[in-house]
């Protein structure tokens, strides 16, 4: 007599299966699409570099920005390892700092929150006015956001930002702090240089947290030092 592979043992062994199976791509799917933890890797292209002394292709090529659990941290480094400047923020405690690395010389700021970091230039006053056409960078939707400045003669220029990476108040230490969302194309005067960044890469992968831990072995200093270092670098 032929044997049944129909017995309501085995039915229920396969549905309990499947639905176990279900759940953990469910979760896998949901983990995924918070998209709050990872790394985005920009380009930069110099439109304006007014130093005489070095030429663009030594001077930053990528900027780094990582981010995880309320942590934001960006990186940026150039002239061959010559010096490194990186931004760590921590909103759990509303902590801001800038550390400085040029050769074996290691210096940091500690800066308010909502504070630009030291080395960057501040922008006039600006109106930022929203459009709703998108363009795709990296995969994600991006919207434009038009910047002018009604009291300067600096022209107007549009960067762009997407809703569909999850980082807590992005852009506060940097001058588009108003705009809500993250911004994968946007412009940066970094002392004597004006820089266009887009983002060419944006990964979401766990980061270990020690990235984000305060650096040992730098010395304090006002911020006004960091940017008289780095305009003294960028002569």
């Amino acid at each position: 007599m032929a044997r049944s592979y129909n017995s309501p043992l085995l039915i229920n062994r396969f549905i309990v299966t499947v639905l176990l199976l279900s759940l953990l791509l469910l979760n896998s799917c949901r983990k995924h699409n918070e998209r709050e933890e990872g790394e985005i890797l920009f380009k930069i292209s110099y439109l304006d570099n007014r130093i005489q002394s070095i030429p663009s292709q030594s001077l930053p090529k990528e900027l780094v920005i990582k981010f995880k659990d309320g942590y934001y941290l960006s990186e940026l480094s150039g002239m061959f390892g010559y010096f490194k400047i990186i931004n760590i923020i921590n909103h759990r405690n509303s902590s801001n700092l800038t550390y400085l690395q040029v050769l074996d010389k290691r210096y940091y700021y500690q800066g308010k929150m909502n504070e630009l970091s030291p080395g960057f230039s501040k922008m006039p006053e600006m109106t930022i006015e929203y459009g709703n056409e998108v363009k795709n960078i990296c995969g994600f939707e991006c919207k434009p956001a038009i910047i002018s400045f009604p009291s300067s003669d600096m022209k107007s220029f549009t960067v762009y930002y997407t809703n569909e990476i999850h980082i807590k108040n992005p852009n506060s230490s940097n001058p588009y702090i108003d705009i809500d969302g993250v911004l994968l194309e946007f412009y940066l005067n970094l002392s004597k240089v004006e820089m266009k960044l887009t983002a060419k890469n944006v990964s979401f992968k766990q980061i270990p947290s020690k990235e984000f831990k305060n650096k040992p072995n730098f010395k304090r200093v006002p911020g006004e030092f960091i940017t008289t270092v780095l305009d003294k670098i960028m002569e």
